[in-house]
């Protein structure tokens, strides 16, 4: 659960990083008064909510360039919550024998005649 934590945040990061890096201007709906750091984080927020594929709708993108990236950040949070889901169904729905093998077996007497026996 770390790991897709850190994943998700990490990935985040790195779109909200572009969005910001080709403009915020870009951006429907950030307020170009708010802070530096204000900007960004709605970028982060926006981001995420792109990638789950939650979209509030406050922001939206103008443009082909954040368009075609927002497109992309779509995709790849698609892909990466089934990629996960998979890995989950995968770990712990293992399936479990409850056949023991025998390393012996015995020819012996069962009621009245002679069977095999496992043990």
């Amino acid at each position: 659960m770390l790991i897709i934590l850190c994943f998700y945040v990490g990935i985040n990061f790195v779109f909200a990083s572009i969005y910001y890096g080709i403009g915020i201007e870009h951006l429907d709906g950030i307020a170009s008064s708010d802070s530096e750091w204000s900007k960004f984080g709605q970028a982060y927020f926006f981001s995420t909510q792109t990638f789950t594929t939650v979209g509030y709708g406050h922001i939206s993108p103008t443009g082909f360039l954040t368009s075609s990236l927002l497109s992309a950040e779509a995709l790849i949070g698609l892909l990466s919550f089934a990629i996960a889901t998979g890995l989950f169904f995968g770990r712990f729905s293992r399936p479990t024998a409850f056949l023991k093998f025998s390393h012996n077996a015995v020819v012996g007497p069962y009621g009245d005649i002679s069977g095999l026996m496992i043990r």
